[in-house]
């Protein structure tokens, strides 16, 4: 669904995550680790369409403004095989979370996705909230303020003499999972809005537990 990532951003990340360097790319550059789209190695990723879909079930994630590059479920190996999540994210959610979902789109200035991490177990989802939680703080994501008291949002912004985008992140506990809801672009008004009424959205079609 987007370029190929720079090597630049995989070698940071772990630098980071390592804490070799304190100014090192965090987990919203290129390489894409915690889950970020942009690591996305070229071509549309899709799941099978074979398999059976259930009228019964409602839809777990809201369909994203913009063209759909990426449209993949399936388990934690099936989902590490088609390269759309970093190592980083990867290792903690592979402690944690028995499948995921995925939905990304682009359009002219902003890629927006949708997540949702079922759990190996069933009362998982704090500890998972926890995991990611932690591992985004040590990266550079802050947390951000929003009108939902159930939804642990973050903002990355590239320091001094780093270029790359401004990326918004959220995650909250479902009935189903952890749902994850992030927007990406070189503009952070236009980005903080689409991710915004994402969020939105995406809380409407599957609501957050306390």
């Amino acid at each position: 669904m987007a370029p190929p990532p720079r090597a630049a951003g995989v070698a940071a990340t772990l630098v980071v995550l390592v804490g070799l360097s304190a100014g090192a790319w965090a987990l919203g550059g290129d390489r894409g680790d915690g889950g970020d789209p942009r690591s996305l190695r070229g071509g549309t990723v899709y799941g099978d369409p074979r398999l059976p879909k259930s009228a019964a079930q409602p839809p777990s994630l809201t369909e994203p403004t913009g063209r759909v590059s990426v449209r993949l479920s399936g388990s934690v190996a099936k989902i590490a095989n088609a390269d759309v999540l970093g190592d980083a994210d990867l290792l903690v959610l592979k402690a944690w979370v028995r499948s995921i979902s995925v939905v990304v789109t682009h359009d002219a200035e902003v890629t927006r996705g949708v997540w949702l991490f079922t759990p190996k177990a069933e009362q998982a989802s704090k500890g998972l909230m926890n995991a990611i939680e932690l591992l985004y703080g040590r990266v550079g994501y802050r947390p951000i303020p929003t009108r939902h008291p159930e939804v642990v949002a973050l903002r990355f912004t590239p320091g001094a003499g780093e270029s790359g985008p401004i990326t918004y992140r959220a995650h909250y506990a479902s009935s189903r999972g952890v749902v994850r809801v992030e927007a990406f672009g070189p503009d952070g008004t236009t980005a903080d809005l689409a991710f915004l009424e994402l969020l939105d959205a995406q809380l409407r079609t599957l609501p957050p537990i306390s």
